[in-house]
């Protein structure tokens, strides 16, 4: 029997939360604008709530400081956020201890500023979830993003490439979460020297290389998601 998105997604996000098992018991969460869309789709405030949670703030607001409790980070994997993370621990701390939980991997870039920035006696764990798509239906994602439509197919945009990375990224998310690790098919065409004409192409060998590199560092995927 096949498991419906929101419901992997959900287990995802709360096995994470569960994961965060601090002495005193209750914990804080803590969302970006981007990740906490993500979790919705998914999620009730009541399932998050249950998990011995005693709020949900939003990263990008200013907030009490709970210093007798750890924080459970959901964020997405860019510089804003990560710099309001490492903001949080010099004014204050907010925070008796933070445990880090990123939507997708982060690069190199950003897990250096993390690491440099943050003692490990503050940062519990880190660890990256791969969430990036909005659970629509049982069977139905979607990454929200209607400007890539813009970014791919306008001759005078010069995002393309990047945006590939990203879609590429994301489409990497539903296949750990979804425990798949396929057979990537695609139309060639005839005209590969045309930028948007290439688009299918470059899309593949870009998830190819996503997926390549994180079964290097995951042999044993894929696995049975139940």
């Amino acid at each position: 029997m096949t498991i419906a998105l929101h419901e992997i997604l959900k287990i995802r996000i709360l096995d994470a939360i569960r994961s965060v098992q601090p002495p005193g018991g209750w914990k804080v969460v803590v969302v970006d604008e981007a990740s906490l869309k993500i979790i919705e789709s998914a999620c009730k405030m009541f399932d998050i709530l249950e998990e011995k949670v005693t709020l949900v703030e939003n990263l990008e607001k200013p907030r009490q400081a709970y210093q007798s409790l750890d924080a459970v980070y959901i964020i997405t994997p860019t510089y804003e956020s990560i710099n309001k993370v490492i903001e949080d621990r010099k004014n204050g701390p907010l925070y008796a201890g933070v445990h880090l939980f990123f939507t997708s991997r982060p690069d190199d870039r950003l897990l250096h500023m993390v690491d440099s920035s943050l003692p490990k006696e503050y940062m519990r764990q880190r660890h990256d979830l791969f969430i990036e798509f909005h659970a629509k239906e049982a069977h139905v994602y979607s990454f929200e993003s209607p400007s890539s439509f813009f970014k791919l197919y306008s001759p005078a945009d010069t995002e393309f490439d990047n945006e590939l990375r990203i879609i590429a990224k994301k489409l990497l998310s539903v296949c750990i979460s979804m425990g798949e690790n396929p057979l990537i098919r695609y139309q060639r065409s005839l005209d590969s020297d045309h930028a948007t004409k290439a688009l299918p192409y470059k899309l593949a060998m870009l998830v190819q290389n996503e997926l390549d590199s994180y079964v290097r560092l995951n042999p044993g995927f894929p696995v049975n998601i139940i």
